[in-house]
């Protein structure tokens, strides 16, 4: 079969839920991140594995995934009616009771918890693993922004529609509240107390999540952290350990929706299920007989029904919620793997201590970040047909006679370019079919390994999509590269593939092999831009339909004698 070879080169060698007593509904919606058909969640590794509570509750050594908030004051158009923009080395200042809002919500509700009423048997941890980040301060100036109660629209609206009129600079992360890249949390003054929250989305995963202090201004620090905590649980996904507020209206529908518990009821179903609140419907026939107000004392054992009194951060004692189960931490966790709300969480947690491992072949139809490596073994196959968001520091590794096939896209954080390595194994495998799409920012690669006479491989298919986004991004070749039946062999970006294969043997350095009607094409914008470098004897390229070097440049290592083409 004859080939095109065009050398235009120099060889210079990345459910609303509205919790409160009073209901509404303003969730917006976002664009799904979907690269494949395959989404469905229905496969055993999710089913058994990745959906599961149990599982993501964190292990000691596990560092804290670190979730970034702002908090948002609207005052009137006067500047009146709210916290104000005050000096803040005043202790009685307002902006001092706004950080101290923050500290005892990280340090006092999101750490050292314990129970008032202990479940007999569980094992609770201290140390939720959450941590709250507080980005910036920002004051709004804003009649409908500060009379608002539970319109997350207007709220919306205002961030979207001018700038703050003041800024308490605390970490400065993003410092422009209107890219909703951190939680937003207002305070307003509109009528009452009660307070609302935006549930996560497991669909729609740029969907916004954010929560409404309402008239907190009079309030003690206390309580407002008590209540600031328990909306953030909201986005957490966690509902009431109480019927109502947007949550079940009964045990059965607690239970059948993942918010029964046995370390928070008791191990016998329905165990002391619901918790007492300061209201309950009388039409909801699980109600307990009996309601105490938001101050009463969970500790106080003499009281009627004490054990359905309690400092849950999900539950109604304003002034002591000091406490999540086990269970509420893991599906707390789990949200931040698989739901919106992963989106604030900062982009290098990262857990080197616990890596997931595949021991056995899994389809993973879901979309899911992860803050761990990725460990392929056992002669697996892991199967990755949704979306999978990995830290910058991880790694996945493909180990001998193991596979990672990829039919969906692989990703740093919130879609950004990944600035860290696929390492294929001696003898392991990636696959990827029509519809991966691979991406790499700095200092991101691929890397196919070789050892001896055993090679690692990339299969690239039809459609396959690879981007090397930055010049130091890179696919390099030990093993071998296999371009699929009718597939071409390229890339996009600023990045480079590397042949390095090992040894120096001209008649067996063979390390590209092509199916019927494939090629090899990069395209490059100039003379300067390197799209290969070659760190073998040679590259011998086997019969292709197209094999084509534009405008680039390939960089040749010291003991490479050039490019070879078979016919």
């Amino acid at each position: 079969m004859k080939f095109k070879v065009l050398f235009v080169l120099t060889f210079l060698i990345n459910v609303l839920l509205a919790f409160s007593q009073d209901e509404g509904d303003d969730f917006i919606p976002g664009n799904e991140i979907t690269k494949s058909s395959d989404c469905s969640g229905s496969s055993d590794a999710f089913l058994n594995k990745f959906n599961v509570i149990t599982n993501y509750v964190p292990v000691a050594n596990a560092p804290s995934k670190i979730v970034k908030i702002n908090f948002i004051i609207m005052q009137k158009d006067d500047g009146t009616n709210n916290f104000q923009h005050d000096d803040p080395n005043d202790p009685t200042s307002d902006i001092n009771r706004l950080i101290t809002r923050y500290d005892k919500l990280c340090n006092n509700k999101m750490l050292n918890m314990f129970p008032s009423d202990p479940i007999s048997g569980v094992t609770d941890l201290s140390d939720p693993k959450i941590k709250y980040l507080l980005n910036n301060i920002y004051f709004y100036r804003s009649d409908d922004g500060n009379s608002t109660t539970s319109s997350f629209s207007t709220l919306r609206n205002i961030l979207n529609n001018q700038s703050p009129y003041s800024v308490f600079y605390v970490n400065n992360y993003n410092d422009n509240p209107d890219n909703f890249e951190e939680l937003n949390i207002y305070f307003t003054e509109g009528g009452g107390s009660h307070s609302y929250s935006h549930g996560p989305s497991y669909s729609l995963f740029s969907s916004i999540s954010d929560c409404i202090m309402c008239g907190t201004y009079g309030h003690g620090d206390w309580a407002s952290a008590g209540g600031i905590a328990h909306e953030l649980g909201h986005s957490l996904d966690l509902c009431h350990t109480y019927l109502g507020g947007g949550c079940p209206t009964s045990i059965s529908s607690m239970n059948s929706s993942e918010n029964w518990f046995a370390d928070i009821f008791g191990v016998s179903y329905p165990g002391n299920a619901p918790h007492i609140t300061s209201s309950c419907s009388p039409s909801w026939p699980d109600c307990p007989p009996i309601t105490y107000p938001w101050d009463e004392d969970p500790f106080d054992n003499t009281l009627p029904m004490a054990d359905r009194l309690t400092n849950n951060i999900m539950g109604n004692q304003g002034n002591t919620r000091n406490y999540l189960s086990p269970s509420q931490i893991g599906k707390a966790h789990r949200s931040l793997h698989l739901s919106s709300v992963r989106q604030y969480v900062v982009d290098n947690c990262y857990d080197s201590n616990n890596p997931i491992l595949v021991n056995s072949d899994e389809i993973w139809d879901f979309n899911i970040r992860i803050y761990q490596d990725l460990i392929i073994d056992n002669n697996s196959e892991c199967n990755i047909k949704c979306h999978l968001e990995l830290p910058y520091q991880a790694k996945i590794v493909v180990k001998s006679g193991s596979s990672l096939i990829v039919e969906g896209s692989i990703t740093g954080v919130n879609e950004s370019n990944w600035q860290g390595q696929i390492e294929v194994e001696p003898g392991g495998e990636l696959i990827l079919n029509d519809g991966a799409e691979l991406k790499f920012g700095d200092g991101g690669n691929i890397l196919i390994d070789q050892s001896g006479s055993l090679a690692g491989n990339l299969v690239f298919n039809e459609n396959a999509l690879i981007i090397l986004e930055e010049s130091t991004s890179f696919l390099e070749i030990k093993g071998q590269l296999y371009i699929g039946t009718n597939a071409t062999f390229t890339f996009t970006g600023d990045g480079y593939i590397k042949f390095s294969k090992p040894g120096n043997d001209l008649e067996t350095e063979d390390n590209i092999i092509a199916g019927t009607n494939a090629s090899f094409v990069l395209e490059g914008t100039g003379k300067n831009d390197k799209k290969m470098e070659i760190q073998q004897s040679t590259v011998h390229f086997p019969e292709l339909a197209e094999l084509r070097f534009e405008d680039c440049k390939i960089e040749m290592g010291a003991g490479s004698t050039g490019l070879g083409a078979r016919m």
